[in-house]
């Protein structure tokens, strides 16, 4: 499988990383977003029922290491298949990427309780 080409910044300030093309979409990319485009999405999906399994392990974690632990293990998982947290940009009309920490704190959300919507 080939990704169209982007560009990354370190800029830790940012929650997505700007991208120099218009990305196109996979079916293993996780939409960030609460429209019905994006909760339909395969990615998606597959993202909430993987999660549905580690929301109590996440409960059940002694401390916010292992917690923090969990939140990275989940996220290598995704990126191990090639999964891209995307988020839409309406300014620019595209898909943007988000950056390594605001994937974590997507994941954290999730089996924090707070809700299965991205």
């Amino acid at each position: 499988m080939t990704t169209t080409p982007t560009t990354t910044t370190t800029d830790s300030r940012s929650s997505t990383v700007p991208t120099t093309a218009s990305l196109q979409l996979y079916k293993q990319d996780i939409l960030c977003g609460k429209d019905k485009v994006s909760a339909m999405h395969p990615g998606s999906v597959r993202f909430r029922l993987v999660m549905e399994h580690y929301v109590e392990r996440y409960q059940r974690a002694a401390s916010k290491y292992d917690k923090m632990s969990l939140t990275r293990e989940i996220q290598s998982m995704f990126l191990k298949e090639n999964a891209r947290f995307l988020k839409w940009n309406s300014k620019l009309r595209q898909y943007e990427e988000l950056s390594a920490a605001a994937c974590r704190d997507k994941v954290c959300f999730i089996v924090y309780g707070e809700g299965f919507s991205l």
